[in-house]
């Protein structure tokens, strides 16, 4: 095979690579396989949490900060689910990353891990400001964001964090996860070990009722 026909070659799987990166955050995800109920294969102890602890149904998003699809969610369909299933106490929801937009966001991700080390609500306010920032979103507005709008951060702590790569080993590890239960991506919603494959508030919905069905 002649070197012109290996160039085109290595050109053509090349591009297809990068239109399968792009075409993850589509919200159109295949893996549909059980997660583990009770969160144990999801490892949601150390992750930021909404709502009580001990609630029936545990929701999970994996996300990327600067996903489109993740900022709807986020914006639109999350509030209502933490309003209608959260604060009665029948939910506990949990965030976990997926990166999948390349390395400035799995820069992000480490900045919002490192923030969640400071606690759920500073990580959640953090999620909020850096969603409503995502067009111009990057490490160091990210920072900058954490720093002006998470009251009572402590600004060394994060450095430190950010620093010492535990926030990128832990946003990698969310990554991995998310891979190994074979979702594709983001946003994806596992509810008590099962994933949704439409995530909108009615199929996420209409999987929590079950749920809450079945642990009664």
């Amino acid at each position: 095979m002649n070197r012109r026909i290996v160039l085109l070659l290595t050109l053509v799987a090349a591009a297809a690579v990068a239109v399968a990166v792009f075409v993850l955050p589509s919200g159109s995800t295949a893996g549909t396989q059980a997660a583990g109920s009770g969160g144990g294969e999801l490892a949601l102890a150390e992750q930021p949490r909404v709502g009580a602890a001990d609630a029936p149904v545990d929701v999970v998003v994996f996300e990327d900060f600067l996903c489109p699809h993740c900022r709807t969610f986020a914006e639109n369909v999350a509030p209502r689910l933490k309003r209608d299933y959260v604060d009665g106490g029948d939910v506990a929801y949990h965030m976990k990353n997926f990166v999948v937009m390349g390395p400035e966001s799995e820069r992000v991700a480490q900045v919002g891990e490192c923030v969640a080390e400071q606690g759920d609500d500073a990580f959640w306010r953090f999620e909020e400001v850096a969603f409503r920032a995502q067009d111009t979103l990057n490490e160091a507005n990210a920072v900058a964001l954490a720093e002006r709008y998470v009251d009572g951060l402590d600004a060394d702590a994060l450095a430190s964090c950010i620093a010492s790569g535990r926030g990128l080993e832990a946003a990698k590890a969310d990554t991995d996860r998310a891979v190994a239960l074979g979702l594709r991506g983001t946003p994806s919603v596992v509810v008590n070990g099962e994933f949704v494959p439409a995530a909108n508030y009615a199929d996420v919905v209409a999987a929590i009722d079950d749920a809450l069905a079945d642990a009664r």
